[in-house]
């Protein structure tokens, strides 16, 4: 609920809209902007059947509540069961990426597309591979607004969170040769 977030929280921060299973209320969706506000579709794309497992949904309606975010974040699995729907998102947000697991991801703007590739790796767990992936993309493009190098950074990221148990830490970033995140390729100026 909105009256949960402290006043001025969201004002100078990274926000990411991401749930499990549609439980981010429109109020919340509405009011939740921070310098760089990004969504993660995927959990208001999901359903019951009559049996109640957790199905695709083609009811878009929460996007008219989510006017003004930066990024739109979804996955292959997530349109998988209507292809179509990704039209809607592309009037929502400046910009969409659509991730493709260790395959990478597609950017849009209203400029341009662009496939940005995967990584080759050894995948050991993929747990939060797509959430690494965000939190890297806005992290990247709240400093450098470019959603191509952005998406670049966001495979980088997710390549070393599923090349290992865990979560990603300062330790294991040192063993892969990183002193802290500014060093990962693209890290702080993009390359």
């Amino acid at each position: 609920d909105v009256a949960d977030v402290p006043d001025g929280w969201c004002e100078d921060t990274i926000v990411l809209l991401c749930p499990v299973f549609g439980e981010v209320g429109p109020g919340l969706a509405r009011a939740a902007r921070g310098v760089v506000t990004g969504v993660s579709l995927q959990g208001w794309l999901r359903s019951c059947d009559d049996q109640q497992r957790i199905v695709g949904t083609t009811d878009v309606g929460f996007l008219d509540h989510l006017a003004g975010v930066d990024v739109l974040l979804y996955s292959d699995e997530d349109v998988a069961h209507e292809p179509a729907l990704e039209a809607a998102f592309y009037a929502v947000a400046p910009v969409a990426v659509r991730t493709h697991g260790p395959c990478g991801a597609t950017v849009f703007t209203r400029e341009h597309t662009e496939r940005v590739p995967g990584l080759d790796v050894a995948e050991i767990d993929p747990t939060g591979a797509g959430d690494t992936f965000a939190g890297a993309f806005l992290t990247h493009f709240a400093r450098n607004k470019d959603p191509f190098a952005a998406a670049h950074f966001g495979c980088r990221v997710a390549a070393l969170e599923v090349s290992h148990h865990g979560p990603l830490t300062p330790a294991l970033l040192r063993d892969h040769g990183y002193a802290t995140w500014d060093d990962l390729p693209g890290g702080r100026e993009g390359s």
